[in-house]
């Protein structure tokens, strides 16, 4: 896959203005009879698609509220804010999970209670779409996207439906684009060409100085799937049971073990948090490995809750993340690369890198293999007795 730097240059500095006309209403040709009074010519009608947009903000400040599912990390809460800043009157609120080990039980006995309480939902794709969507906690998102900026084929990498993680094309739609690096290091204890390639993440001298996800959860299931998918089953045996682990289940607590020098590595971190200890100064020496045989892209989707108690904020929401202008919101608060080309790369690090094939493992097509590696997964911890 292309890095999409150049891509998104060209777009930005030549495709775009495609793009804006595209988006633009046609003005109809002035006659005497349309100028208004004083010889100014009378506004041109507003497109459909913008008397829908209108309408759409006044019925979601109706409503005044909007709840939206994301994973642990303040910089969610801070493209939450711009949306807030960008229609005021509908209030976002950011409620975070580390986990899906956390949400989707919470979710899950929320229904069985008929209390619906989110709107709204920017979340990796594998436990949402395994264990939520056969309830039919979602409802289908496509029908809700109508501006043309949006469905543009130009603006997205490889056109408008190879953005869909559902095997149906209607639920999740990727808002990101990046590398998902699976291993970090702490530069002052190990340095990059020690760990140069996955097979020496097993190396007994590293026994006991990773630490790790929960092997349970995507953060750790997903890179091993794409051990398995490469031909390297046998290395998650030796990385999760062989060298005994550091598992830490708190996602915070993980990164920072790493950033404090506890031990020279870590699988399954999350980067949101990552990105918090570098703002305020630290974690400098924490970097990304590149190894495509256990990395994988894409990322987060955007999904839209059934029966959300806030349809006209969630529909206002999951149209406006999806622009330029969210999806830059989005981009440089969470510090990931955005989905659309139009928007700059701001992670150099997690972008792809050109002429390196990095897997697809958040596609939904591909879960009965992740579901053959949970229960690989469960298996060696069960002998275990972990």
């Amino acid at each position: 896959m292309d890095s999409g730097i150049s891509r998104r240059v060209f777009v930005k500095v030549g495709g775009l203005g495609l793009v804006a006309g595209a988006c633009a209403p046609s003005a109809a040709p002035q006659s005497p009879a349309s100028a208004s009074a004083g010889g100014q010519p009378a506004p041109a009608a507003k497109a459909a698609w913008e008397v829908e947009w209108d309408k759409l903000v006044a019925a979601a400040k109706v409503e005044g509220k909007l709840v939206v599912q994301t994973a642990t990390g303040s910089g969610y809460r801070e493209a939450l804010e711009e949306f807030n800043k960008a229609f005021p009157g509908v209030e976002a609120t950011q409620l975070a999970f580390a986990d899906a080990a956390t949400y989707v039980p919470k979710i899950k006995a929320e229904r069985q209670a008929g209390v619906y309480s989110f709107d709204a939902a920017l979340i990796p794709p594998t436990s949402a779409l395994q264990q939520l969507k056969p309830d039919g906690v979602f409802d289908p998102l496509r029908p809700l996207l109508f501006r043309p900026d949006i469905l543009d084929d130009k603006v997205w990498d490889g056109g408008f439906e190879l953005q869909w993680c559902d095997v149906d094309k209607k639920l999740a739609f990727f808002i990101q684009r990046d590398v998902n690096h699976n291993i970090y290091i702490n530069t002052d204890l190990v340095k990059p060409a020690e760990l140069a390639k996955v097979e020496d993440l097993v190396d007994p001298k590293w026994k006991g100085k990773m630490v790790m996800a929960d092997p349970r959860q995507g953060a750790v299931r997903l890179p091993m799937t794409s051990l398995w998918l490469s031909g390297k089953k046998d290395l998650i045996k030796k990385m999760i049971i062989d060298q005994e682990p550091q598992i830490i289940r708190d996602r915070r607590q993980n990164v920072e073990a790493l950033v404090r020098g506890r031990v020279p590595f870590a699988v399954g971190i999350l980067k949101a948090v990552l990105h918090e200890f570098k703002k305020d100064g630290l974690a400098q020496n924490v970097i990304a490995l590149d190894l495509p045989e256990i990395d994988y892209q894409p990322h987060d989707i955007a999904l839209v809750f059934n029966r959300a108690p806030h349809p006209n904020a969630a529909k206002l929401f999951l149209n406006w993340i999806l622009t330029e202008e969210g999806q830059t919101a989005w981009s440089k608060n969470v510090f990931v690369n955005a989905n659309r080309i139009d928007v700059p790369i701001i992670n150099p690090t997690d972008a792809p890198k050109p002429g390196v094939v990095y897997k697809n493992r958040n596609q939904e097509a591909i879960y009965p293999i992740v579901g053959e590696v949970e229960k690989h997964i469960a298996d060696i911890l069960k002998a275990a007795n972990l």
